[in-house]
């Protein structure tokens, strides 16, 4: 970039006003609000242009490293070709998927999903903790996975479907707590093992219920993960405050 354009450049980002006039802008020095220097539009937007095309290839440039584990999508995700803003999508990845990633250059990952490997914006994604808790809604099934080795596998009833729905998404357990009793409006039950992890709603034993089936959930919970007895004994064994709960389906 030209020396002048630098100078330009340096107002632009440390601008405080723009004041537009006959076809041109006055632009202010933001740190000392006294000189005032006039540039055409048309150099304005090059500028801008040039800069924007710099900071591009910069994050194209910028060496991965090797980062591997696990990772929680915080948004719907395009999934790209090149570490670039303007390269080919390839999949839109659902809001907290999990997604498997490989390398990183602080701007983007290199991830595979579904079968699919390619990039994706590093600051909507959450690196899972060890050990981490996942639940399937759509499966009722959780696992404990430790070490990245599923350390338990175990079936489940989630909140009741679309009245009580467990809400989705990459949480965290805020606390644990034994011999607890849990109350609402027409309920009121003792359990061994409390794991909540999302505005009351949390991972529990439920001696009360007698089958774990699939479908279950049609008339499950009032939101938590109910689970059984030894079940919730291990994952409490294995948990601690922070631990993530990735809840999707």
């Amino acid at each position: 970039m030209k020396l002048e354009n630098k100078k330009l450049l340096s107002i632009l980002l440390g601008l405080e006003m723009t004041i537009s006039f006959a076809g041109c802008e006055e632009i202010k020095d933001y740190h000392t609000s006294q000189n005032s220097t006039t540039y055409s539009t048309s150099e304005i937007e090059t500028t801008k242009n040039i800069y924007l095309t710099e900071q591009s290839t910069k994050e194209k440039e910028e060496p991965f490293i090797k980062d591997e584990g696990y990772v929680c999508a915080l948004a719907n995700l395009n999934l790209r070709k090149a570490p670039d803003l303007s390269s080919e999508v390839l999949k839109v990845i659902p809001k907290f998927s999990k997604l498997k990633k490989e390398k990183t250059n602080g701007t983007f990952d290199y991830i595979s999903y579904d079968g699919t490997y390619g990039y994706v914006s590093h600051k909507y994604i959450e690196k899972l903790t060890n050990p981490y808790v996942e639940v399937d809604i759509s499966d009722q099934t959780l696992w404990l996975y430790k070490d990245g080795d599923v350390k338990l596998e175990a079936d489940v009833v989630t909140g009741k479907k679309g009245k009580y729905d467990t809400r989705l998404g990459c949480h965290k357990i805020y606390s644990k707590e034994k011999d607890r009793y849990l109350t609402g409006p027409d309920y009121k039950v003792r359990v061994e093992f409390w794991m909540p992890f999302d505005k009351g709603q949390g991972l529990h034993d439920a001696s009360w219920r007698k089958t774990f089936n699939k479908d279950d959930y049609l008339n499950g919970s009032h939101g938590c993960v109910n689970m059984k007895y030894t079940d919730a004994k291990e994952v409490y064994s294995e948990v601690s405050v922070g631990t993530n709960v990735l809840v999707h389906g």
